[in-house]
């Protein structure tokens, strides 16, 4: 069925909740051929590449939504003994006894892992399938091993190093995820997480980088001296502005030399208050702030 011609038709808001009612009509009118099939002793089987609503991705994730064709009750009412399903790369499955007997819905799934983080086991359905009752049973396949081991900040080797002590991680494909802040990315060890992988069929590093995200004062480079640019950038800040501003007078009325010297030698700069303590005692701006005057 093409949702674009049923979108023609409905409209594209109604086109996903309109391909399941016709895809529900469709096979509640495969029953009575099935149920005549059943009386001769016929196995009856439904084959689709589709998703069942609330299916589980190979990832964990239930696919839930208005956008999916089948639901398992439209399925079950076309009164097949099996409906064997492909799209979804994770095998799991549905049963139920009913009139018509054992009937079952199942997705094989994938023969192999294709991307980290799989769950579930890889393999393909060996049916058995009679008139009036289905079965299954899943054979594994030699897929790959893939795992995954993430970190919500720094990769800690410690916990990585017992992570590999609780897992066979020969001949595995290892992927090691972690988040760190900008200032922090030189000192993530790669060098050190590759030696505790050793015997991997592959490591993967990936290091997702939290940029240090800067507020502007807003309308700061209009103001009209330097001094009330100080006031605004300490409010935006949390910071007091008048040390601050002591430092600023300081600055515009003596020489640099002479500042620079009455640093040096632990002395307070005339005129500039207690501008030399504060400044160093002072709480470091917010991380999601401007650290230093811009203008």
């Amino acid at each position: 069925m093409n949702k674009a011609v049923v979108a023609a038709t409905v409209g594209a808001a109604e086109a996903a909740q309109a391909v399941g009612e016709h895809l529900a009509l469709l096979l509640r009118g495969y029953a009575p051929i099935h149920r005549a099939a059943r009386r001769q002793g016929v196995p009856t089987i439904g084959v689709s590449h589709g998703t069942v609503f609330g299916c589980v991705s190979e990832h964990g994730v239930p696919m839930a939504g208005f956008d999916h064709e089948f639901t398992t009750g439209a399925l079950f009412g076309a009164e097949a003994q099996a409906f064997m399903l492909g799209h979804i790369h994770r095998h799991q499955a549905w049963e139920q006894e009913s009139r018509v007997g054992r009937q079952c819905i199942a997705y094989p799934g994938s023969i192999g892992r294709f991307h980290y983080g799989e769950e579930g086991d890889k393999g393909f359905l060996f049916w058995e399938i009679d008139a009036d009752q289905a079965r299954f049973t899943l054979e594994p396949t030699p897929a790959c091993r893939t795992v995954d081991i993430v970190f919500e900040g720094k990769p800690d080797l410690d916990a990585l190093r017992a992570a590999v002590s609780q897992q066979d991680i020969a001949g595995a494909f290892v992927r090691v995820r972690w988040t760190v802040a900008d200032e922090d990315r030189h000192q993530v060890d790669r060098a050190a997480i590759e030696r505790l992988l050793e015997g991997a069929a592959e490591t993967k590093l990936e290091g997702r980088i939290l940029p240090v995200v800067r507020t502007r004062a807003a309308g700061i480079s209009q103001m009209a001296n330097l001094a009330d640019k100080v006031r605004v950038w300490a409010q935006v800040t949390e910071a007091r502005a008048e040390p601050l501003l002591e430092c600023l007078q300081a600055l515009a009325s003596q020489e640099p030399d002479a500042i620079a010297e009455r640093v040096l030698r632990g002395q307070e700069v005339p005129g500039g208050g207690e501008c030399i303590d504060t400044a160093v005692t002072l709480p470091p701006p917010r991380a999601d702030l401007e650290p230093a005057l811009s203008f």
